[in-house]
């Protein structure tokens, strides 16, 4: 994890798609945690990601990707319940 130097959501796209042009093939997903911005670059997506994410979407190649609904929900599978 890397802090990003963002303000706001729009700005944390902007820096992760600039990331994303210079780690071809490589995910880059980020979120927020205590008003911190962070990124992670990773060879491939964890089953976690889309919970993982603030805003849904992750960059991959110089191009801003919305999770899929598949991938959303083996996100919910893959997260245990208490039944």
């Amino acid at each position: 994890m890397t802090n990003l130097n963002a303000r706001n959501i729009q700005d944390c796209k902007k820096e992760i798609t600039a990331l994303s042009n210079d780690n071809p093939g490589k995910y880059i997903t980020f979120f927020v945690d205590f008003g911190e911005a962070y990124y992670r670059v990773q060879n491939n997506l964890n089953v976690f990601a889309p919970s993982d994410s603030n805003c849904g979407v992750y960059a991959l190649n110089g191009k801003l990707k919305s999770f899929t609904n598949s991938q959303r929900v083996a996100d919910m599978n893959a997260t245990p319940t208490m039944n």
